[in-house]
């Protein structure tokens, strides 16, 4: 899921750039085209007309780049902050993991020296059997 949303937020990214270059483009044109109007137009009130559209143009195309870059900035603190908490979840299962395996390990010696002790003197079966009803299970809950 983590992956998914930051394809998602890549591609709304990668939109609002391609806006922001349209922006630019239409902005370059626009400026050209005063430029010709300047030269072929004595009318001052045209002029004036086109640079208020300029500097119009100007300041929407500087707010759409500040609301971009907000953003992304959002969205690169949301995902960062995601990113952090799944790695401290990881390190805390990383550490419950290793402490169930050194818990089977003890299990597991605890098992193999009773077995020992007990070939090692003469007693009932029942002493066995008892045994490893207690500890088996504690070893086929971390082999798990």
């Amino acid at each position: 899921m983590f992956c998914y949303s930051g394809d998602v937020a890549q591609s709304q990214v990668s939109g609002q750039r391609k806006d922001i270059e349209e922006l630019k483009l239409k902005l370059l044109d626009y400026e050209k085209m005063t430029k010709f109007q300047k030269v072929v137009s004595t009318d001052d009130k045209q002029a004036a007309d086109g640079k208020q559209k300029l500097e119009e143009m100007k300041k929407q195309l500087t707010t759409e780049q500040k609301e971009r870059k907000t953003e992304v900035n959002n969205i690169k603190m949301k995902y960062d902050s995601k990113t952090a908490l799944m790695n401290e979840e990881i390190m805390a299962l990383k550490a419950q993991c290793s402490k169930y395996k050194r818990d089977r390990e003890n299990y597991k010696e605890m098992l193999e020296s009773a077995q020992k002790s007990r070939s090692g003197r003469t007693s009932a079966a029942g002493d066995e059997v008892r045994i490893r009803n207690i500890l088996y299970p504690c070893i086929q809950y971390y082999y798990i």
